[in-house]
């Protein structure tokens, strides 16, 4: 497999399927052990990671916000669940993918600009998304696994605590555990016993993870930051709770409209496929302002270097005046004005902020109409 291509299923497959250890994380420097002795410190860090498993013990009506990071890209993340219904929605280059999981099966639904396709899933690309972020939810399940993955790295030598100290995560104060955790010290059983084995991408491919996690007091993981070497290549991930709630659950009706989700699935995968190309080009920028001109994402320009100038082009190639409300002042004046004479809109020379241009707007179709009108005399006469 080339080299492109590695990247593009390795951040597809993280961006779909949401594994066990740190899939969100950023890396973060490690330092020795300060203020403790240094098996105290170990002892300390061992019992927070455990609490941090434990915490999502007996959670069934919560929800929470996370904003996650891999390399250049990012993403908001909202789940919520209220008993054995639970609702996740990923947004991500800007378009969403949402499921709703439900007594009676669960419901894939995909958003292009305003445009929503949901279906019920049921084949095996579907499934993949639906059971991957199910892996986001909260369970007694989950708690077990995460607890057990800690005991088992540390029993066989595979979990090194660098330090503990006082930190803060999402605005709010936390311990900061910073340890490294290597899965090529288990033996085969011990990677059975937490449900991998020595050909899984995540023990075959990454020889060892640099992790930070930032605990609250009650256990919640409030940050996770990681950093690994895959293919020779470093990489870097990290996410942050934005805000949660465990006493309440916000999910949204069930869709009552369905579609055939193939076309919308295509079109994603596509998306997805090109950005990741346009990373390895040495003309980034163009490559992602002209698949946010293909796909009508203008979100998208918010991953290339000059923004500005991807914005611009996406503008004159749309004449979307909504995209100019993005430009600062004068530019976004400008913009305007070029959108109003383009599309014979007047009604845009009512955005522009400087009188000065509102007039020369106005004065233009002023002057068109004069122009029209004498040319219909003449015609007449």
């Amino acid at each position: 497999m080339k080299k492109n291509e590695w990247i593009i299923v390795l951040a597809v497959a993280l961006f779909i399927v949401i594994v066990g250890l740190a899939v969100y994380n950023t890396v973060m420097p490690l330092v020795p052990e300060e203020g403790h002795g240094k098996e105290e410190g170990k002892n300390k860090g061992f019992e927070l990671l455990l609490k941090s498993a434990d915490f999502m013990k007996g959670k069934t009506t919560y929800q929470f916000t996370t904003k996650e990071k891999i390399g250049d890209v990012e993403k908001t993340f909202f789940v919520s669940q209220d008993g054995k219904n639970a609702y996740i929605k990923e947004t991500l280059l800007g378009i969403s993918r949402e499921v709703f999981y439900t007594e009676n099966g669960s419901i894939l639904c995909f958003d292009f600009l305003g445009e929503r396709y949901c279906d019920i899933a049921n084949d095996t690309k579907e499934m993949m998304i639906v059971d991957g972020f199910r892996g986001a939810l909260f369970s007694d399940e989950r708690a077990k696994r995460e607890r057990k993955r800690f005991e088992v790295l540390e029993k066989a030598g595979g979990l090194e605590i660098y330090s503990v100290e006082k930190g803060e995560g999402g605005g709010r104060n936390c311990t900061l555990v910073k340890f490294k955790a290597d899965y090529s010290k288990l033996s085969l059983s011990e990677l059975g016993e937490i449900g991998l084995s020595p050909s899984d991408p995540a023990v075959s491919l990454v020889p060892y993870y640099n992790l930070t996690y930032c605990i609250a007091e009650d256990g919640e993981v409030l940050s996770k930051q990681i950093s690994y070497v895959y293919k020779g290549q470093g990489i870097e991930e990290g996410f942050v709770v934005v805000d949660s709630d465990y006493e309440h659950s916000a999910i949204p009706p069930l869709p009552e409209n369905f579609t055939d989700l193939s076309e919308a699935f295509q079109r994603h995968y596509n998306i997805f496929n090109e950005y990741f190309t346009c990373l390895e080009t040495t003309e980034k920028d163009k490559c992602i302002a002209s698949i946010s001109v293909k796909y009508f994402i203008p979100d998208l320009c918010e991953y290339a270097e000059n923004k500005t100038k991807c914005y611009s082009i996406y503008v004159s190639f749309t004449l979307d005046p909504t995209i100019c409300e993005r430009f600062e002042l004068p530019m976004k004046d400008y913009c305007i004005y070029t959108v109003a004479l383009e599309t014979k809109n007047e009604t845009l020379c009512g955005w522009i902020a400087n009188n000065s241009l509102v007039q020369e707007c106005i004065s233009s179709f002023t002057g068109n109409r004069t122009e029209e009108k004498q040319g219909t005399q003449n015609q007449t006469e």
